[in-house]
Formats: C-alpha cells, structure tokens, sequence
C-alpha cells in the first residue's frame, strides 16, 4: 500500500493555507520544504531458553524520507511585549500526541513560540499546547482558518504564558491532558 499524496506539496492546499500570511507578514514569512530521513526495517532477535530477547538490528533496512513544511515568521508581536517573537510551525504527514499518531497531519502542527519552561500548556518537545486535539473543529485551530490564525494563536499563548508567570492564573480556556483512554488505564 503506497501513503497519500501529502498535503504539503500540494499547490492548492499550500496555496489557500498561505495566502492570507504571506499578506500580513510579508518577507518575515519563511518557509522550508524537507525530508526528515529515517531508517525503516523489520526488527529482529532471538529469545533465548531463559525468556531473554536478544536484539539482532533490523532486516532489511530501508532509508526513508518523511517529508515536513516548516513556517518561520520573525517579529510576531506579543500583547505587553516590547520586544516581538519568531514563531515557527512545522507540518509533517502525521503527528503523534500522548503517543498516538494522527493519520493527518496538518490539523496538528507542532508550533514553537519564546521559552518558557514552566507552562502548563507545553508539550515535552516545547512545542505549544494550544487546543485539545480531539476537540471538536469548531473549539479548535483548523487549517482552513490559515496560517496566519495560527501565528495569532501562538502569540496569544504566548501572553497567557507571561501573565501565568506574573500570577500564577491561566486566563484562556482550558481542556484536560492526555487522553480519556489514558486516564482510564491509569486508574
């Protein structure tokens, strides 16, 4: 089974998804088209008579390419802040959450904006946390609403991020982490 065209090399998505950011943020606007490699085989090993698996590598191995879109807009400005940000926002072909994989993508691209280490609503890799994903479209960023929502979304973030580090209050809405499956096996 061969995968599906992906989204990101799609002049009619990439197109429509651009076009308002490109207006707004002008040669602020970088992007960057690319492959992250991987290597892909079939795992191998022995288990032994005592229960003990021993690894063997992979058979046969296959480098791969995952392709990925990466949005660097520079001097995004923060509500309070007299100093402005870059964000970047990267899209990949699938993108995995509380170690689940989304078969699409391109709802769910990793935005990083500022550091701030003490957010609640960080993902380990520091990526924004910046609406549940199993949230229903209208509670959540969607690609029709453009890239250039999304850079608004991530400035915003960034200022619930300074005033929760001022107070101690997150003041945007909220949703619980992880997932329900999660929870239950948790318990």
């Amino acid at each position: 089974m061969t995968a599906p065209a992906w989204y990101g090399s799609d002049p009619r998505w990439v197109g429509a998804f651009d076009a308002r950011a490109y207006r707004d943020f002008g040669s602020r606007l970088r992007v960057s088209v690319a492959e992250i490699p991987g290597v892909v085989g079939d795992p191998a090993a022995v288990r032994m008579g005592c229960g003990r698996v021993v690894p063997l590598g992979s058979l046969p191995s296959t480098i791969v390419g995952e392709p990925y879109r990466l949005y660097r807009i520079s001097d995004v400005d923060v509500q309070a802040r007299t100093k402005p940000i870059e964000v970047t926002v990267v899209f990949e072909r699938y993108r995995n959450f509380g170690g689940r994989q989304f078969a699409d993508g391109r709802n769910f691209p990793a935005v990083y904006a500022d550091r701030y280490d003490e957010s609640p609503h960080r993902y380990a890799d520091g990526s924004l946390c910046l609406y549940y994903p199993l949230d229903l479209e209208q509670r959540r960023w969607t690609p029709d609403k453009g890239l250039r929502s999304l850079v608004s979304l991530a400035a915003d973030h960034v200022f619930f991020e300074d005033w929760h580090r001022q107070t101690g209050e997150w003041i945007a809405p909220e949703a619980p982490h992880g997932f329900p499956d999660d929870k239950r096996k948790a318990a």
